[in-house]
């Protein structure tokens, strides 16, 4: 009886914890796909499989950025849902982030991790990403926004 009682368990809180990741309706996601920065709008789509940054300006310029993580992505939002970005020096900096569960029954994911800053028009994409066992929602240290241009 004990048995099957810990088994029951094991399966609702499995089941919960994977719907409270798996429920997002679409504009929510949307919104995690745009930011506007300055006068450059930011915008993440997929080809490929992989993560693209998409730049675009007020005067109708726009540069694509190859961010070398996975598909889906999005970005990183603070504990009320608004993504979330840091300022430091004239820059913004904001993370890119691309997270998967390694298998149904576990409570690890793989989280890729990518940073990006603009100064006016200008947008870089750090030389270093990262990768972590963690999985959203989590708040990033401040010090990884900057840290991954190092």
């Amino acid at each position: 009886m004990s048995r099957i009682f810990i088994a029951f368990v094991i399966s609702v809180i499995v089941v919960v914890h994977n719907a409270s990741c798996a429920e997002t309706s679409d504009s929510d996601i949307q919104q995690k796909l745009l930011l506007r920065v300055g006068q450059t709008q930011l915008r993440l789509e997929g080809r490929n499989g992989s993560c693209h940054a998409i730049a675009s300006t007020e005067h109708g310029s726009a540069a694509q950025y190859a961010l070398g993580i996975p598909w889906p992505c999005r970005f990183h939002t603070n504990k009320a849902g608004q993504i979330r970005t840091i300022q430091d020096s004239g820059y913004v900096y904001v993370l890119v982030e691309s997270s998967k569960r390694t298998t149904t029954t576990s409570n690890d994911c793989e989280t890729h991790l990518r940073s990006m800053r603009a100064k006016g028009t200008s947008i870089e994409v750090s030389q270093h990403k990262d990768r972590v066992a963690t999985c959203p929602p989590f708040q990033w240290d401040i010090v990884l926004f900057k840290e991954l241009f190092n």
